[in-house]
């Protein structure tokens, strides 16, 4: 049985790619000097909350966090995300960013 994991690019300023909620990816990179290598990275991509630009949002207390990254709702100008509780809810874009966690950072990271 083949599972197939879509990774599709949305156009927008930082250029990550849009992966799954806590699905990680494994890309390989080949270096520019010795052409025949290639190395293995594995990639996640998460939201980091910057600010909060309403108290009553529900990520108001998680500024300087990670949450997880679900998709980019080009239409709404913000990204869909998880609560703690596993409800879907949105992330304002002027409070967010889109961070990409490489490598052994994926196995530390703690959202919320």
């Amino acid at each position: 049985m083949t599972i197939m994991i879509t990774i599709s690019t949305f156009p927008m300023i930082t250029d990550l790619p849009a992966i799954q909620c806590g699905i990680r990816d494994d890309v390989a990179l080949h270096n520019v000097n010795t052409p025949d290598s290639t190395h293995w990275r594995t990639r996640m991509v998460v939201i980091r909350i910057t600010d909060c630009s309403d108290h009553k949002l529900w990520y108001s207390h998680l500024v300087g966090k990670y949450v997880p990254f679900v998709r980019h709702l080009l239409s709404d100008n913000c990204f869909m995300s998880r609560e703690p509780g596993g409800y879907s809810n949105i992330v304002r874009l002027q409070d967010a960013e889109l961070v990409e966690i490489t490598g052994d950072e994926i196995d530390y990271i703690h959202y919320y």
